[in-house]
């Protein structure tokens, strides 16, 4: 015999009975009570379930936007516009600065990490502007990469955040929404890497 707890007193009871034999509520009011109880219950969890999902979402959402790419096609996140003095606190004590052609040099070994690649970086400022940033690689003898290894590295990380690159028959190079990027084999050893300001040409078109 099954029994089953009345919805009014919470005694036990047989399912066959006609009524709680404690405080008389009939039995299809407790079973009715039960069912809703049941199904009330089943709601909570589906809300909860959903809630959570929907919370789940949310974190999945806002993770992808942190890590997604900054399509801007910024130099290390060195804005255009910035004046010499800016660069200077953001570069550090390395930097040489040409007042004259307001143009800030840092010279950096290792670059990106990859021993014997040595750069020597340039941030042209028109007036006191910054528009163009031009970094020129030099593969040492001590360095693991031939030039067209290092070319290819290169152009596939660029790839991977702009898209695939253009090439006017010369130049290799990426439209990004605030710059043009172009990748340049000089000559034996040397490597151009370029970011120019194209604000104002989008501005003006």
């Amino acid at each position: 015999m099954a029994l089953i707890k009345c919805s009014e007193c919470g005694s036990d009871i047989s399912e066959k009975a006609s009524e709680c034999l404690k405080c008389g509520c009939p039995m299809s009011v407790i079973k009715d009570n039960i069912s809703k109880a049941k199904k009330a219950k089943r709601k909570k969890i589906m809300v909860i379930l959903s809630l959570i999902v929907a919370v789940i979402i949310i974190i999945c959402i806002i993770a992808k936007l942190i890590n997604q790419p900054n399509k801007s096609g910024y130099y290390q996140d060195t804005k255009w516009g910035m004046t010499t003095e800016q660069l200077k606190q953001k570069l550090g004590d390395d930097v040489i600065v040409n007042d004259e052609k307001k143009t800030v040099l840092l010279v950096k070994d290792d670059y990106d990490g990859k021993v014997g690649i040595d750069a020597m970086i340039s941030y042209d400022c028109d007036g006191d502007s910054l528009k163009k940033i031009t970094v020129m690689l030099s593969n040492g003898d001590d360095s693991s990469y031939t030039d067209s290894k290092l070319i290819d590295e290169y152009a596939k990380e660029l790839d991977s955040l702009y898209g695939e690159s253009l090439n006017d028959g010369i130049i290799t190079y990426w439209e990004t929404l605030k710059s043009r990027i172009e990748l340049t084999y000089l000559m034996d050893g040397v490597i151009i890497l370029s970011y120019e300001d194209i604000t104002e040409i989008d501005e003006t078109e």
